[in-house]
């Protein structure tokens, strides 16, 4: 027979476990989205303001002023 190890061996996940990079990268992006001073908005077609992202000019300033 075998040890109750031999049988989980040859399985493997199916979602990949998250790494601690992946944790860091997601609060490096919350800060980034929570700060709205780094956002670019605009309008839609129905005149609803959104948000395209972050805007690189923005960031840029703001690791050049300490906030990064």
């Amino acid at each position: 027979m075998g040890a109750t190890g031999d049988k989980t061996a040859g399985r493997t996940s199916s979602r990949p476990r998250r790494q601690r990079r992946d944790l860091e990268f997601e609060k490096f992006r919350a800060r980034l989205f929570s700060d709205e001073s780094l956002l670019s908005f605009g309008t839609n077609e129905k005149g609803e303001r959104v948000c395209y992202g972050v805007s690189i000019d923005k960031l840029s300033k703001a690791i050049d002023d300490g906030k990064f």
